[in-house]
């Protein structure tokens, strides 16, 4: 009997176009790390091109080249893009003339209108720069202020995106980079001068896009938001609270025009056309109907996957060369990246395609796990209702499997980028795909029918309409689930490699025995296990993380498996992208006091996790004048039923994980004149090791006991006004924490920073070090996001 060929191949002779993209793909992650030079990539490209023409018969000499020479050309093509983008420093009330070059939108949450500016001249000077631009104003700057392709004179501020300061933090720079741009700008809108507008395709696309809009709002009033995601791509209009659950749900790909939509659009048009025309030319103008549509609503990466694939079907018997699924959805990939090399860092395009993997890899195996593989092609006799109810049972059950193989490949990309994956999507799947796809294909009817008669429009438009609000109804629903998703913890990059390597071999691409075969679907859920487990055992040790919330003040604590959050600092806090990607869960969570730069990013975090109790020091809801956000976010944790709890001076909590909290202030008896003074001074211990949390304490609000500590963090932010003498000579720290932002306040002082230092205190400042990381091991290790870790015995 003959040994089967090796995988790979195996595979580079049967799909070479998929082998190929595969490397380019790994080349493109490779060259966004650490960007090749151009004529070091060339040169491997040239070099594995020549050995792959001349070693073509040797099938294993075969895949080796073609993936050697996918992966350079994926180093080059990404050199190219990161270089392509020019840099920029910082600069302040600078001139500029440019164009702008995307359609603006209004921040509802900020009121600045936001839109892409290209560049002609800086300070008199040519440029090619292309900015980010904001426009602010006393009050919210409307839409129209400026429009696409109008060319605008102004003085603002340059500024380079701020560099990453916390471990998983949103990298905005990043951001900017995968869409082409330098860095961002700002101005005043009365230091803007409009100038002429040009006219072009592109605004009569936007002018479209409007219109559509606009119908959309008169025909769907109650779910315009919706129709306009569904139909447009436009999603700026839902609110946060339909969002959320949406991702909790599992359902946030319905409103996005994803494949699924433009497949069902792409089969209902070339079925009309298909009335009066050859099945040949129906699908030709079918892809042709689909172009515009695309460019209406920018390609993005799902359209542009779906659309491809579709042609490349439509093409294969004009061709006379079909190819699998699986090289169309690489020459889809490959095509995008060509045009898009840095969307590989975008979710949209993550999701699309690994969920397409996910569809063509896993479903077969699936269905035969299930035992329906076998049932679409079977003859059923009997009376109809009985062949009715079995093509149904075929249906639900196949889409079970669809949707399942699609969750199964994408949860290292969903839990990379929100954290947690649904447990109630399947049944919300199963439910929802089918309303949402009806209500967009009557959505569509609806407006084409418009076009010739409003209230005929309108009778078709109350069945969709109808079939949203029972969409959104049954979302909804899931903020009143008191489980909706598990945490695994992001895969470290060994589990994504083994977990594709699960998908492929589950896959018909492999020559595994198909008893064998059959169950590896079911390893994928090991794997995931496999990244909760060494997220436990990465919170195990104990550290303290006081992270670089600007002028706020945020730490977690992590001892065997639990974690702790100490102050949540300001509305945007980075402790939920860091919790997120790292932490199954959140036990308590300590407020030292009422301000928003310590307990503002409380509702942020609740978006993610609901911690088990919430400690505020006693007199927490006595001062008036409070945050809005600080307000709506204890409210926010009462309706999602978390204990809040008050504490007070002699109170002390044993908490999992070996650790326990003593309360030294406030004393519970008098409200302190000060907000600040009402700080918990927080007493943390483990193993053996002891952290003081001081919130904003003055040195007047000092209490008479003051206990000793081998961590400070020192009480608000370095201020002049706290931190006593009195008080170091009785805590004697080792190390000194100062959590302190850019500000106008002299913090932290000079003369704060000489009383540590005169008690021996090794200070540090999360300004110029970034996240800081003490993990105890026998001695405190630090290690700071911006310089390089040490030991302190």
């Amino acid at each position: 009997m003959a040994r089967p060929e090796p995988f790979l191949p195996r595979q580079a002779h049967a799909r070479p176009l998929a082998t190929f993209a595969s490397a380019f793909l790994l080349g493109l992650i490779a060259g966004k790390a650490r960007p090749a030079p151009i004529l070091a990539c060339a040169g491997a490209l040239g070099g594995a091109a020549l050995l792959c023409a001349l070693l073509r018969k040797n099938r294993r000499a075969f895949a080796v080249c073609l993936l050697l020479a996918g992966f350079a050309a994926g180093l080059c093509r990404m050199t190219l893009a990161l270089d392509a983008i020019p840099t920029v420093e910082t600069q302040y009330s600078v001139a500029m003339t440019g164009r702008v070059v995307s359609e603006p939108f209004q921040n509802p949450d900020t009121g600045r209108l936001i839109s892409q500016f290209q560049l002609e001249t800086l300070n008199g000077e040519a440029s090619d720069l292309r900015l980010r631009l904001y426009l602010r104003d006393e009050a919210p700057v409307p839409e129209d202020a400026v429009c696409y392709g109008q060319r605008l004179a102004l003085t603002g501020h340059i500024w380079q995106a701020d560099a990453v300061t916390n471990p998983y933090e949103f990298d905005f720079g990043d951001y900017l980079t995968r869409q082409g741009l330098s860095a961002y700008a700002t101005a005043r809108l009365s230091d803007v001068t409009p100038l002429e507008t040009r006219r072009d395709l592109r605004s009569l696309l936007i002018d479209t896009r409007k219109g559509i809009a606009r119908r959309i709002d008169a025909l769907f009033p109650e779910n315009a938001p919706l129709v306009r995601a569904l139909v447009l791509g436009d999603r700026s209009l839902l609110d946060e609270e339909f969002r959320e659950s949406l991702n909790r749900t599992g359902t946030a790909h319905l409103i996005s025009i994803s494949g699924l939509h433009v497949t069902v659009l792409a089969a209902l048009l070339a079925f009309a056309l298909g009335r009066f025309l050859p099945r040949r030319w129906a699908n030709l103008f079918a892809v042709l109907l689909l172009i515009p549509y695309g460019a209406l609503i920018g390609f993005n990466a799902p359209f542009a996957r779906a659309l491809i694939m579709f042609a490349l079907v439509c093409l294969a018997p004009t061709t006379g060369h079909p190819s699998d699924s699986v090289t169309r959805l690489a020459a889809a990939m490959l095509g995008y990246l060509l045009v898009k090399p840095l969307a590989i860092g975008d979710a949209g395009f993550a999701l699309s395609f690994t969920a397409s993997a996910g569809l063509l890899l896993l479903s077969p195996p699936l269905a035969r796990l299930v035992g329906i593989e076998g049932l679409q092609h079977r003859r059923y006799l009997g009376p109809p209702r009985r062949r009715l109810a079995r093509q149904a049972v075929y249906y639900f059950a196949s889409l079970l499997c669809a949707s399942l193989a699609a969750q199964l490949a994408t949860l290292p990309t969903v839990v990379a980028w929100f954290g947690v994956q649904s447990v109630i999507s399947l049944p919300f799947n199963l439910v929802c795909v089918p309303l949402c796809m009806l209500g967009y294909i009557l959505s569509v009817v609806a407006l084409l029918v418009s076009c010739v008669s409003m209230p005929l429009a309108a009778l078709v438009a109350r069945l969709p309409d109808g079939l949203f609000a029972l969409l959104a109804a049954a979302t909804r629903l899931s903020f009143r689930l008191p489980v909706s998703g598990v945490r695994f913890g992001r895969y470290p990059w060994p589990l994504v490699a083994l977990h594709w390597a699960l998908v492929i071999a589950a896959s018909d691409l492999t020559l595994i025995r198909p008893r064998l075969r059959r169950w590896m679907p079911l390893a994928l859920v090991l794997v995931a296990g496999l990244s909760a487990l060494v997220a436990f055992v990465r919170a195990y040790p104990f550290s303290v993380m006081f992270m670089d919330a600007g002028q706020a003040d945020c730490a977690i604590v992590r001892t065997k498996g639990h974690t702790y959050l100490f102050d949540a600092g300001d509305t945007y806090t980075p402790a939920a992208d860091y919790l997120n990607a790292t932490a199954l869960g959140v036990d308590a969570v300590f407020l030292s006091h009422p301000h928003q730069d310590h307990a503002g990013g409380l509702a942020d975090l609740l978006t993610s996790f609901r911690p088990g109790r919430i400690y505020v020091p006693a007199g927490w809801f006595e001062p008036e004048n409070i945050s809005p956000a600080v307000t709506e976010a204890i409210d926010l944790a009462k309706e999602m039923g978390v204990e809040i709890v008050e504490l007070a001076a002699g109170d002390a909590l044993e908490l999992p994980g070996g650790a326990t909290v003593e309360v030294f202030s406030p004393d519970g008896i008098a409200l302190p004149g000060e907000v600040n003074d009402m700080s918990m001074l927080a007493l943390l211990t483990c193993e053996g090791q002891k952290v003081l949390f001081t919130g904003d304490l003055s040195a007047g609000g000092e209490p008479e006991v003051i206990p000793d500590a081998d961590v400070l963090k020192v009480a608000h932010h370095g201020s002049a006004k706290a931190t006593s003498e009195r008080f170091l000579a009785a805590c004697t720290p080792e190390l000194a924490v100062i959590s302190v932002g850019e500000n106008n306040f002299g913090h932290p002082a000079e003369e704060t920073l000489q009383k540590l230092d005169a008690v021996g205190a090794k200070t540090l400042l999360t300004r110029d070090c970034g996240a800081i990381t003490l993990t105890w091991h026998g001695g405190w290790q630090i290690d700071t996001y911006l310089e390089a870790g040490h030991d302190v015995e």
